[in-house]
Formats: C-alpha cells, structure tokens, sequence
C-alpha cells in the first residue's frame, strides 16, 4: 500500500487540548460581550517548504476569521478558524519493492484551529509579533501523477505506466507557529499586513521509510480587524 499511517490518539489529544484552551476565553467573551465574536478576518497565500531532496515548492491559499482578545494591551491572545488549501510536488517517491511514483502532487483541504499570543509594540501604527499552536484537519486530499509498477511475469517483468488522479488519506497534523507583522490603523478599522511560518510535527503520509511528507509551509496575509 503506497500510505503507511500512525495512530491519530496522540493528534487527537492535542486536538482536545487545543479546543480546550480556547473555551476559557471563549466562555469570558460570551458572558462580558454581545457584540459579533469575530472582529478580525485574513486572506493568505502559502507556499510548502521542501523537506527531502526529492520535494519541491508547492503553493496555496487561505482565507480565516479570528477573534483578538485584549485588543487595546501590549498582549494580545488570538485564536482562530481557517480553511488553508497546501500543495507539495515531489519529483520521487521510492513506495516498495516494485512500485515508485513520479512527478506526484498531493493537495491537502485543511480546516485550521490555532491560538496563541501576540505581542505587540508602538502606540498608532504597531509591529506585532506572534507565536502559538495549531492543528490541521484534513477534509479532503488529492494525489495526481504517475505510478510506476513493475509486475514479475515468469521469466519476464511488466513496468506499465499509470496516470493517476485521485482522492488519498492523509493524516491530521498539529504543530507550532511563528510570526510578525504591522497593524495600521485606518479610520474605524486596523489592516493588518503580516507573514509567519507553521511547522508540523506529525508527518502526514508515510510513502516508505524514506519518504515521510509533513506540512510545513510559510504564509503572507492580509486582512482587517475591525475595532
């Protein structure tokens, strides 16, 4: 099978975790705001960072909405819900003993959950920095290229040559995240410019003992909060 893949028990906890961190200041937001929870929203564009010799760049983009919390202190708290389309092209993959696969893209549809800190500094126009955790949950992925199999026949060996377009299985994954960026505030609203990197820790496919794939890639966005 070309996808070995790990137990998710030890993601999930990390899931829990994370969803059990934001209901605290969930629950005080609720009780002490009724205004809309959601005050700040971001657009973004990726780009995957090679992690083996036979990867290459893939790019992506996203779209999420936030909530900000202590937007007027110097640390602010940021937790967020995006969807981030991730793309990787590898030019290799070594799968068994007699199968390889060439030129594959695999393509990830991921629902994000992240929270941490942002530390800001100045008091109209503000350079921020940010750092925290994330998880990325996989909706649907999407594995295109060419399998190549070589079949023993006898005396004889068949190599056909499959092009492939379809759905795969990849696994969730969760990691940690940092960044910087500028807020600059325009009349009743804040457009905040910023760039940061996410680093996965758990691999997401397992194609042999060569050939791990994780998400690990670099984001610039662009959005607006709204004051």
């Amino acid at each position: 099978m070309l996808f070995q893949f790990k137990s998710q028990n030890a993601y999930s906890r990390t899931l829990i975790l994370i969803i059990g961190i934001a209901v605290i200041p969930l629950h005080t937001a609720a009780q002490n705001k009724r205004r809309f929870f959601l005050n700040e929203f971001q657009i973004s564009a990726n780009r995957m960072v090679p992690n083996e010799n036979s990867s290459e760049t893939g790019f992506g983009y996203g779209i999420g909405a936030y909530h900000a919390f202590r937007t007027e202190k110097m640390l602010n708290l940021l937790l967020g819900l995006e969807y981030n389309r991730i793309s990787q092209f590898k030019d290799f993959l070594h799968s068994g003993r007699y199968q390889n696969a060439y030129d594959i893209t695999l393509v990830a549809n991921c629902m994000s959950l992240s929270f941490g800190p942002r530390f800001n500094i100045g008091t109209n126009t503000k350079v921020f920095f940010d750092t925290g955790i994330y998880a990325d949950l996989v909706l649907k992925s999407q594995k295109s290229g060419t399998n190549y199999a070589c079949i023993p026949e006898g005396v004889a060996t068949i190599c056909p040559l499959i092009q492939v377009k379809e759905d795969v299985r990849l696994s969730h994954t969760n990691g940690i995240y940092i960044g910087t960026g500028l807020r600059i505030p325009i009349s009743k609203i804040e457009l905040i410019v910023s760039a940061d990197y996410r680093y996965g820790l758990n691999p997401t496919a397992v194609f042999h003992e060569s050939s791990v794939i994780y998400h690990r890639y670099f984001r610039l966005k662009l959005g607006v909060r709204i004051n």
